[in-house]
C-alpha cells in the first residue's frame, strides 16, 4: 500500500506540482506568511514578557515574598527594618532599582550587605566579589558586569554621578542579570543616582524555617500598615502581561485574520487543482482506484503543503520576531523596565506547524470531497469537453448555515465579550462570510455572466465560458473579493481608531512647549528638579507654565498609570467636563479612563482604594473618560493630591504657553539654554504625534498584510484564467482558425477578468463595511476609547482596486491567449 502510495504520488501529484509551480509556491508562500506572522506575534511577546522575568528573577530569586512599593516612587526605606522585625522573617533584603538610558538601558542596583542572604543569581554574583573585595558597597565603588565594556579601576558617569569601578561579575554569570548590563552600587550611591533620597523600590523577604507563607504575609502587610504592597515575587511579570494586551492583541488580530484568508486561497486553488487533474483523477477511477484512495492523496498533498508553510513561516517568523524587538519603541522599552532579549520558545514550532497543516487539511476537505465523485467515464471524454461542475445545493445550504451561525457567533461575542477575547469575533465573521460567499456563489457567476454580455461578441463567448465553470468563475471573484475585503477593513477600522484616539490627545497640540527630563522615550515619570519651573516662569516671552506628573500604582495585579492634574495643564483634564474637572482639581476624588473602569469594574460612584507611600486612600469615582493608554488604565487627580499621597514634591512634566506675540523659536532656544542638556523639549503637535506612535506601528503590521493579500489575490486571479486558457486551448485555437484577431481573443480574457472584478469587488465592499463595524467594536473594547465608525473613502472605490487586480492577474494569460499557435491549439487533446 505504501508504495503505491509513493509511486501516485511520484508520477502523478509530483508531476503535477511540478507543472504547476507557481500554484504550488504560491499556496507554501500565504500560508507561510499567515504563520510567520503568528509566530512572530508570539515570539515578540513572549521576549518581552520573558526579558522582565528573567530580570525579576535574577534579582528575587527564591525569595518567598516581596514587600514592593504601590508605585513607581517606592516606600520609605525603613520600612525594610520593621519587615525584618516581623516574626518569621530570616531575611529582608532591601532593594532600589532604576533603569538609565534609552533602547537599551542600564540597571541600576542599589543594594546593601544583606544582599548576601537571598538566594538569586544577583546574590550569586556579588557574593563572590564581595569576599574578594570587603570594601565594596561602600562609597562611589559599584560591580558592574562584564558586558558594560568597563574595566577595574576606571571611573564612568551614569546620570550625573561618577562611579569608581570595583569589580567586573565575569560575562557567563553577569549575563543572567539584564544581560550584563547592570551596575550594582550601595544603596545610598543608588538612591542619589536615581534622586530617591531615603527609598527602595523592593524589600525581598526569605521566611524562616517551617513559616507558612500566607500567614507570614498577613504578619507584614499588620505591621507596616498598608503602606507597600505584600506580594509574590513574580507580580511585574504579571503588570508587564497585562501592560502589553493592546498591541498584542491588534496584532493577534491581524495573525488570526491572515490565517483566514490563508485558509481561503489554500481553499481556492486545491478546487482549481482538482477542476484541472480530473481527466487523471477519473483514469486512476476507472483502472480501480477507490473514491477513499484519491481523495486520501489530495489530502496527503496538503498535509505537505502545510509541512512546506510551516518550514518557511517558522524561521521567516523567528526573524521578524527579532527584527521587531530590535526596534521596540520606547513606551514599551519603559514598561518592561529591563533590557530587551530575544527569547525563543520552544512550542511556537509544534504549534506553527500544527495551525499550518490543519490549515492546509481543513482548506482542502471540500475539494477532497470533489475528487471522491469524479467518474470512471470522464476519462474517455477530454478535459476541455468536460461540462463545469456546478457547487452542489447540498454544499451551498450548509454553507449557508455556517454562515449565519459565524455572523451570529461573531455579534454575540463582540456585544458580550470584556476582554481580549472579543479579537476572536473579527475572525469568526470573516470566517462567516467567507462561507456566505460560497452560499450565493450561483448569484454571483450569474451577475458576472451578465456584465460579460455588455461586452459585445467577445463579452459574449466569455459569459459563456463563465457558465461552463461556475467553480473558476467562483474562485476569481472570491479573491478579489477577499482582497477588498481586508483592504476596506483594515484601512477603516484602523483609520477610525486613530481618529479616535487622537481626539483623546487632542488637549496636546495646544501645548506651545512642553518639557520633560531628557533619555526617556516613554511616558514623564521622572520627577524635574524643583526650580526648573520657576526658571521657565522668568523666561521672557513665557505667559503661563503649569506643572503636572505621571506616575505608576499598582491597582491589585494591574500597572495602572496616575496623572496629576492642575489648572493651565490641558492634558487629561481637557477631556473632563467642567463640572467634574472642578471637583476633581478640588480634590473631592479621582476619575477613571474607560479601560480601567471596564476591566476592574468600576463604576461612578464607586469608591476606589488606592494604595500610595503614605498608606492605603479611598477616594470617590466622579467620572470616566475614553485615553488611549499602554498599561491597564489611567486615574486622573489633583496634582496636590498626588504630591501629598505619593510624596514627591513638584512635577514631572512641565506645559508651557507663550505670551501672544513672542517668537516661539526664541522662546524655546531661551529656555534650552537656561535648563541644559537634562532638559528634553518638544512642541505640542510633537508630543500629539509622539502619543500615537503604538497605533501607527501596528497599522503599518496591518497595512502591509493587506498588501500581501492582495498580492496573493492578483496571483491567485492570474492562476485561474491562465487555466481556463490551458482547458480553453482547442476553442481558442478554432476561433483563431475560423479569423478571429489576437486582439479579440485577448478582449475575451479581459472582458471575463472585469466582470469577475466588478462582481468581486461589490462583495468586498459589503463584506469590508461588516468588518470594519465589527472591528471598530473590538478596538473600543481593547482600547477603551469611544471609536466611531466613519465609511472610509476607499470604500468609494474599492471597486476600481478589484478592477486593478482583476488586470494586473489576467494580463499573463490574456497575452497567452493571444500568442497561441493555430495549429498546435487546434490539435491540443
Amino acid at each position: 500500500m505504501l508504495n503505491g502510495f509513493m509511486a501516485r504520488l511520484r508520477v502523478l501529484t509530483w508531476r503535477d506540482v511540478a507543472a504547476h509551480g507557481g500554484r504550488s509556491a504560491a499556496l507554501v508562500v500565504v500560508l507561510g506568511v499567515a504563520a510567520a506572522l503568528l509566530v512572530a506575534v508570539v515570539t515578540t511577546y513572549s521576549s518581552l514578557v520573558g526579558s522582565a522575568t528573567a530580570l525579576n528573577r535574577s534579582i528575587a530569586g527564591e525569595s518567598d515574598l516581596a514587600v514592593l512599593g504601590y508605585s513607581d516612587t517606592g516606600f520609605d526605606q525603613e520600612l525594610a527594618a520593621t519587615v525584618a522585625r516581623v516574626p518569621g522573617v530570616a531575611a529582608a533584603v532591601p532593594l532600589l532599582r532604576s533603569a538609565v538610558g534609552g533602547s537599551d538601558p542600564v540597571t541600576v542596583l542599589g543594594v546593601d550587605p544583606s544582599v548576601a542572604r537571598l538566594r538569586s543569581p544577583l546574590q550569586a554574583a556579588l557574593t563572590a566579589q564581595l569576599r574578594a573585595h570587603p570594601e565594596l558597597l561602600g562609597g562611589d565603588a559599584v560591580v558592574v558586569g562584564a558586558q558594560m565594556n568597563l574595566a577595574v579601576g576606571q571611573t564612568f558617569s551614569l546620570g550625573e554621578r561618577r562611579m569608581r569601578v570595583a569589580a567586573v561579575v565575569p560575562a557567563d554569570t553577569a549575563g543572567r542579570i539584564n544581560g550584563g548590563r547592570f551596575v550594582a552600587a550601595p544603596l545610598p550611591l543608588a538612591q542619589r543616582v536615581a534622586d530617591r533620597a531615603g527609598q527602595v523600590d523592593a524589600v525581598f523577604v526569605v521566611a524562616g524555617p517551617g513559616v507558612a507563607r500566607a500567614e507570614l504575609r498577613d504578619r507584614i502587610a499588620a505591621a507596616i500598615d498598608d503602606r507597600a504592597l505584600v506580594t509574590a515575587a513574580d507580580l511585574n511579570s504579571a503588570q508587564v502581561r497585562n501592560a502589553l494586551v493592546l498591541t498584542r492583541s491588534i496584532t493577534l488580530l491581524v495573525a488570526a485574520v491572515s490565517l483566514v484568508v490563508a485558509a481561503f486561497l489554500m481553499f481556492n486553488a486545491m478546487t482549481m487543482a482538482v477542476a484541472q487533474r480530473r481527466p487523471m483523477i477519473a483514469v486512476l477511477r476507472a483502472v480501480g482506484a477507490r473514491r477513499r484512495t484519491v481523495a486520501a492523496d489530495l489530502l496527503v498533498e496538503a498535509t505537505l503543503i502545510g509541512v512546506a508553510a510551516a518550514a518557511v513561516g517558522i524561521p521567516l517568523g523567528l526573524l521578524l520576531a527579532r527584527w521587531a524587538i530590535g526596534r521596540t519603541p520606547g513606551f514599551l522599552v519603559q514598561v518592561v523596565s529591563a533590557r530587551l532579549e530575544y527569547q525563543l520558545t520552544p512550542a511556537v514550532f509544534p504549534v506553527a506547524l500544527v495551525i499550518c497543516v490543519a490549515t492546509a487539511v481543513a482548506a482542502s476537505l471540500i475539494a477532497a470531497h470533489q475528487v471522491s465523485r469524479i467518474a470512471p467515464t470522464e476519462a474517455l471524454r477530454a478535459a476541455d469537453l468536460a461540462p463545469g461542475e456546478p457547487f452542489p445545493p447540498r454544499l451551498r445550504v450548509i454553507a449557508a448555515l455556517v454562515a449565519v451561525a459565524g455572523v451570529a457567533a461573531a455579534a454575540v461575542i463582540a456585544v458580550r465579550a470584556q476582554s481580549v477575547v472579543v479579537v476572536a469575533a473579527v475572525a469568526v465573521l470573516t470566517g462567516g462570510l467567507l462561507a456566505l460567499g460560497l452560499a450565493v456563489a450561483g448569484p454571483v457567476v450569474a451577475a458576472a455572466g451578465w456584465l460579460c454580455r455588455w461586452a459585445g461578441s467577445p463579452g459574449r463567448m466569455a459569459a459563456a465560458s463563465i457558465h461552463r465553470a461556475p467553480r473558476r468563475t467562483w474562485a476569481t471573484a472570491m479573491s478579489v473579493g477577499v482582497a477588498v475585503t481586508i483592504g476596506i477593513a483594515v484601512n477603516g477600522s484602523l483609520g477610525d481608531l486613530v481618529r479616535s484616539a487622537s481626539g483623546t490627545f487632542e488637549p496636546l497640540r495646544g501645548i506651545d512647549l512642553l518639557i520633560t527630563a531628557a533619555g526617556h522615550d516613554g511616558f514623564p515619570t521622572t520627577p524635574l528638579p524643583p526650580d526648573w519651573e520657576a526658571r521657565v516662569r522668568a523666561t521672557p516671552g513665557v505667559a503661563t507654565v503649569a506643572g503636572g506628573q505621571w506616575a505608576y500604582v499598582t491597582l491589585g495585579d494591574q500597572r495602572v498609570q496616575v496623572a496629576g492634574l492642575a489648572d493651565g495643564n490641558p492634558n487629561i483634564a481637557g477631556l473632563l467636563d467642567p463640572g467634574v474637572r472642578a471637583e476633581v482639581l478640588a480634590g473631592r476624588g479621582v476619575v477613571v479612563s474607560r479601560l480601567l473602569a471596564d476591566r476592574s469594574g468600576i463604576r461612578v460612584g464607586d469608591e476606589l482604594a488606592v494604595g500610595t507611600p503614605t498608606g492605603m486612600h479611598r477616594v470617590p469615582v466622579l467620572g470616566e473618560f475614553g485615553y488611549l493608554s499602554i498599561d491597564a488604565g489611567v486615574i486622573g487627580m489633583s496634582l496636590d493630591g498626588m504630591r501629598d499621597w505619593f510624596r514627591r514634591p513638584g512635577s514631572t512634566y512641565l506645559a508651557v504657553t507663550f505670551a501672544p506675540g513672542a517668537d516661539a523659536a526664541a522662546v524655546r532656544a531661551a529656555v534650552r539654554d537656561d535648563l541644559g542638556a537634562g532638559a528634553e523639549l518638544a512642541t505640542g503637535r510633537q508630543a500629539y504625534a509622539a502619543s500615537l506612535v503604538s497605533v501607527d506601528q501596528a497599522g503599518a503590521f496591518a497595512v502591509g498584510l493587506q498588501w500581501i493579500v492582495a498580492v496573493l489575490a492578483a496571483f491567485a486571479v492570474m492562476n485561474t484564467l491562465l487555466l481556463a486558457v490551458v482547458q480553453r486551448r482547442r476553442e481558442i485555437g478554432v476561433l483563431r482558425a475560423m479569423g478571429a484577431r489576437r486582439r479579440f481573443v485577448t478582449r475575451l480574457v479581459l472582458v471575463e477578468a472585469l466582470a469577475v472584478g466588478v462582481v468581486g469587488g461589490g462583495m468586498g465592499v459589503l463584506g469590508g463595511e461588516a468588518v470594519h463595524v465589527l472591528a471598530d467594536r473590538v478596538l473600543r473594547v481593547l482600547a477603551g476609547i469611544d471609536v466611531r465608525y466613519d465609511l472610509d473613502p476607499i470604500a468609494l472605490w474599492s471597486t476600481g482596486i478589484a478592477l486593478t487586480v482583476c488586470l494586473l492577474g489576467a494580463v499573463p494569460p490574456a497575452i497567452r491567449a493571444g500568442r497561441l499557435d493555430v495549429i498546435d491549439a487546434i490539435a491540443a487533446e
